[in-house]
């Protein structure tokens, strides 16, 4: 409550210096290069597809067993989800069937840890260097801020990550959610996306105490 408090009697309540300081402590927690706080999963998810230029006729991998926001995502860039089924052990997407859905359309997978469950994504990594595919890997980590596989944390095989602070998490802000990557580019592309294309978030607009206009 204290910290909340904090917040809104700061001068910005949003894209500030606090939310930047949380940004921080989300990367250094996973060990990545870079952080961006989202206020949802599914916004950071859109923010991550179009900064990846996903577009009509492109095919986007997901698992027939998620929550419909995985697949939503990919129709609502106007891009085609193709529903690959799970492994009947451990309920997440089946490495193997992945490979015989692989197209020249397809542009990424977003394999889900359901449940904090985790796929082992090293694995799927180097079966995808091993067949030639040059897919991007989105970890739908929605559910598995905490979780570890051998050891290794969400985000250091994959191409991104990205998390939800929705109300029934581990961690929650009621909504919200974050993005880390260790892509400069992709970093820089998501910021715009994030934020309609401007190239500057409020607090950069007024540094110190002097406006810049965005572009």
């Amino acid at each position: 409550i204290s910290q909340i408090s904090k917040v809104l009697k700061n001068d910005i309540i949003t894209s500030g210096e606090i939310g930047e300081k949380v940004e921080k402590q989300i990367a250094r927690f996973f060990n990545a290069r870079y952080c961006l706080l989202t206020n949802s999963w599914t916004n950071g998810a859109i923010a991550t597809l179009l900064a990846l230029q996903i577009k009509e006729g492109d095919e986007i991998i997901v698992p027939a067993m998620t929550f419909v926001a995985t697949a939503n995502i990919v129709e609502l860039v106007g891009a085609k989800p193709v529903f690959v089924d799970v492994n009947p052990d451990t309920l997440l997407i089946d490495e193997g069937e992945i490979l015989r859905k692989i197209t020249k359309k397809t542009k990424a997978i977003i394999p889900v840890h359901l449940y904090g469950a985790m796929l082992n994504i090293k694995k799927l990594k180097e079966t995808l260097k091993k067949n030639k595919k040059k897919v991007t890997i989105i970890e739908d980590a929605a559910h598995c801020f905490e979780g570890k596989y051998n050891g290794d944390k969400v985000g250091k095989y994959s191409d991104i990550s990205i998390f939800s602070f929705y109300a029934t998490k581990n961690i929650t802000c009621a909504e919200g959610g974050a993005i880390i990557t260790n892509n400069k580019l992709l970093f820089e592309n998501i910021k715009q996306t994030r934020t309609h294309g401007i190239n500057k978030n409020f607090i950069k607009r007024f540094y110190q105490k002097k406006y810049s206009h965005w572009d």
